[in-house]
């Protein structure tokens, strides 16, 4: 039985309106080959439980039993994500989907067209296509579909990172299967360089503020471009974006000749190089947050200090406050992932797209001034000659351990290699490349195919451009109201205190709603815990502050339980529970937010006239404020600010304390770790093991670093009290514990556990020290309590931690305990019971035994 021909136009064409929103390329590459092979002349037809595809000639290209399914050979019930390999006809799809998850997206992998084409004129896919449910790859070749997976990368994120579902057509088989294989690889490749570039650890987030809080405040008072100046000055010229692939040294020529004709922007870790080569930028982008760009940029800073010729840095406000305190010419800030737009728009940050690299960013500059053209110039993507990364201006030049993949070179007559994170760049500048206003040319003649792009030899868009005059450089001006100044503090801490105020009502809300008894009725709560909910889904969701901690909010990240929450209720047990589940992200939020609020709040000394005069007392006292430590190591040449240490006889352990506490504060990771080092040999041993292992646990999230912490803890407290020494600088630097210690609550385990050991014991365990040095001591005793009892009940679990922790643990959670008896004044006989039942050991809770 023949399909009738209206039909099959009118599912064709519904398909077609949806894979213009989601797909639209799919739709110019299938329309193409249909006229190349003249698919349109083919026929389809049923017979029984088949379906038949025949060519013009009658020749049977394709039969598929409508009665089949897909095997399955990965299941993941848990993952929302599946691949299809294989689409043949629609009918596999249909009848193994067809009562399907409407939450699952699937990514369709096809190698024959033909089959694509007409599948799409039998069955009716577009309300999964245009919802972002459905995705096609198509074509033999994998030249042919390597843009198709880069274009989708962006809907990977969806998928979630948990390994997908993989089915495959069942009368797919021998040389078809092995050409599937490829589809995986080329998936996984995709999958990889897509989470490699979206992700940022929370401790770097932190960083990344301070930064910006350092920046704003060090940028007022510094000469600054605006964009509509850049766009006065070089609207309509050529721009070239200048990056330090391996290709740029044959380019420097060039480079030297279109620096009079051309807006050269180039990314910051080539410029010295091209400055040795004569060729002054116009631009230098700066984005990332380590001290190495600095290291990169410092010989350009000290070249640039007797020229006449500056160039704009143009920096993501994260960058190193260094660098920004240094930079001779005019600035040119912009926002970065660290802070969201309402800090933005308050600090006169500009809004250009940063992209996941420098070289993005210098495309959003090049793109930002209206440029006749933008030119590519060392944008490989790829490795070079011998394995080369780079261009030797870059210094390191090796290949960098890493999935290895291949891709079209730029002249589209073979492959170079990649990899993961490359792949995941060039994928960006393609999606920027389609909404291009101008023509975008690939110049690099050398390296990876950038598709969008028109390719052409440097020297041929020199020529077109060679009587351009020349462009000019930019001085900048001051500029009032913009940065940290007092009044745009207070709009941030404001926003931020507003913040905190509805966390910290919800988090009353919650725990309201855990006394509760269970004879309550539902309907009495519903107003206000539903209140409570729906506030505190929007500040998940919108919530800029809570940024860089999305990821460590473990049940809020779940947009199913956020969303059903209230549909899930249908007793008190369950609000109960529902509260539970979310009162660890509230109470993770709310530390979170106080150290977003510390770090906005650092430079207030330097804003109250009072407090100038009581920062020179300070001064005085060997006291330093954390925005001093910053300025200090801005300044201080290759001097570092803890060298009064090195030539002391004795260290005053208070002082190194401070320095150490506030060191972090202000977010100085590479110098406090050099610091702790340098000093190793001028402290003693507890007090180096304190710091170090305390440095580690915050930094690098070794949870065995934190017994090490407990263990020379009391040893420090012992010594500052036979001192008379003040404990404010340790109890600050426990302070900072919390917020980790939560975070990683999920992660944690130790390396004698065997399979027995309960993990959420380990939750509420981690807990429990959270509360501890959050100084909240009545409930820390009060969870200590349930928690011992839980201990009772599991003594294997209970045996494995106290061995795991060598008898670190349980020795200092009883001497806490007794503090926090001490200080809550709560009898602590109970707890000696408690600790003997659940380790099996006898504890004799007094005063005496504190040390």
């Amino acid at each position: 039985m023949s399909v009738a021909v209206k039909e099959l136009e009118l599912t064709w064409k519904a398909n077609l309106e949806a894979l213009k929103l989601i797909q639209p390329y799919l739709i110019e590459l299938l329309e193409q080959r249909a006229e190349d092979l003249g698919l349109a002349s083919w026929t389809v037809s049923y017979k029984g439980p088949y379906v038949e595809l025949r060519d013009v000639d009658g020749k049977l290209r394709f039969v598929e039993n409508t009665g089949l399914c897909y095997n399955c050979i990965n299941e993941n019930v848990e993952g929302k994500s599946a691949i299809v390999l294989g689409l043949g006809l629609g009918e596999h799809f249909l009848t193994t989907f067809d009562s399907m998850d409407e939450n699952i997206r699937f990514i369709c992998c096809e190698s024959h067209i033909p089959l694509l084409y007409w599948a799409l004129h039998l069955h009716d896919f577009s309300r999964l296509i245009s919802k972002g449910k459905l995705f096609f790859v198509v074509g033999e070749k994998r030249a042919d579909r390597e843009a198709q997976w880069r274009r989708i990368s962006p809907w990977v994120r969806l998928m979630g990172k948990i390994e997908p579902s993989i089915y495959i057509h069942k009368q797919y088989s021998g040389s078809d299967i092995s050409k599937m294989k490829q589809f995986l690889s080329e998936y996984r490749g995709m999958l990889l360089s897509t989470i490699s570039t979206s992700t940022i650890p929370l401790f770097r987030n932190l960083t990344e503020t301070a930064q910006t809080a350092v920046n704003a405040y060090i940028y007022r008072d510094k000469n600054i471009v605006t964009l509509e100046e850049m766009q006065e000055h070089w609207k309509g010229r050529p721009a070239i974006v200048v990056s330090a692939g391996p290709s740029l040294d044959r380019q420097v020529e060039l480079l030297r000749k279109a620096q009079y004709h051309c807006v050269i922007v180039a990314n910051d870790v080539i410029t010295y190089y091209l400055m040795e080569k004569g060729i002054m930028p116009h631009v230098v982008a700066a984005l990332d947050y380590s001290h190495i760009v600095y290291k990169k940029l410092e010989k350009a800073i000290k070249f640039l200090s007797s020229c006449d010729l500056k160039p704009v840095l143009a920096f993501g406000s994260k960058v190193y406050p260094k660098l920004i305190y240094e930079w001779p010419g005019p600035l040119f800030p912009n926002k970065s992932d660290a802070v969201g737009p309402k800090v933005c728009e308050i600090l006169g940050l500009n809004p250009l797209d940063n992209g996941s690299s420098v070289a993005h960013f210098c495309y959003s500059i090049a793109q930002a001034i209206c440029p006749e053209e933008v030119i590519f110039v060392g944008q490989d993507l790829a490795y070079g000659e011998e394995g080369r990364s780079h261009s030797v201006g870059f210094a390191e030049g090796s290949a960098p351990a890493d999935l290895e993949l291949e891709i079209t070179s730029w002249d589209g007559r073979g492959t170079v290699k990649t990899n993961r994170h490359w792949y995941g760049f060039l994928s960006i500048f393609e999606h920027l490349i389609t909404a291009s206003p101008v023509p975008v040319y690939n110049c690099t003649e050398g390296g990876a195919k950038i598709n969008g792009a028109i390719h052409v030899p440097f020297k041929e868009r020199l020529d077109v451009h060679v009587e351009v005059p020349a462009p000019p450089y930019l001085k900048g001006s001051r500029i009032e109201n913009i940065g940290l100044t007092s009044d745009n503090q207070r709009r941030i801490l404001k926003l931020i205190n507003g913040v905190l105020k509805d966390t910290e009502d919800i988090r009353k809300e919650f725990l309201k709603v855990k006394r509760l008894p269970i004879s309550r009725s539902v309907s009495s709560i519903k107003k206000t815990y539903g209140a409570a909910l729906e506030t505190w889904r929007d500040i998940f969701y919108h919530c800029e502050f809570l940024r860089g901690a999305i990821t460590s909010l473990r049940f809020s990240s779940s947009g199913d339980i956020l969303s059903k929450a209230m549909v899930l209720i249908s007793n008190i047990q369950g609000a109960k529970d529902i509260a539970d589940l979310f009162l660890d992200d509230v109470e993770f939020a709310r530390v979170y937010l106080q150290e977003i609020k510390s770090i906005w709040s650092m430079f207030s000394p330097i804003f109250e006239k009072k407090c100038q005069e009581n920062q020179e007392s300070r001064r005085e006292s060997g006291s330093m404020q954390m925005h001093e430590l910053w300025l200090a190591v801005a300044s201080s040449g290759e001097r570092p600010w803890w060298s009064v240490f090195l030539n002391a006889e004795d260290v005053n352990c208070e002082i190194f304390l401070e320095l150490v506490a506030k060191a972090h504060g202000a977010h100085l990771q590479a110098p406090l770790n050099q610091m702790i080092e340098d000093l190793q040999e001028r402290v003693p041993s507890w007090l180096y093991d304190l710091s170090r292992s305390w440095y580690d646990f915050l930094y690098h999230g070794h949870f065995e670093k934190y017994l090490m912490f407990l263990r020379s803890y009391h040893k420090a407290e012992q010594f500052l009290a036979a001192t008379e020494s003040s404990m404010g600088w340790l109890e600050i630097m426990a302070s900072f514990l919390p917020a980790q210690l939560r975070a990683l609550a999920p992660f944690v385990k130790f390396s004698d556990f065997n399979d027995e050991a309960d993990t959420s014991l380990l939750a509420d365990m981690i807990n429990v020290e959270a509360l501890y040095w959050e100084g909240r001591r009545r409930e820390f005793l009060s969870e200590l309590s349930k928690l011992l009892d839980k201990f009772k009940a599991e003594r294997k679990v209970a045996l494995a931690i106290a061995s795991a922790g060598r008898g670190t643990w349980v020795t200092s959670l009883v001497i806490r305990t007794l503090n926090a008896c001490l200080c809550a004044r709560v009898p602590a006989e109970k707890y000696q019971e408690k600790f003997s039942e659940a380790f099996g050991i006898h504890v004799k809770l007094q005063p005496q035994n504190a040390d």
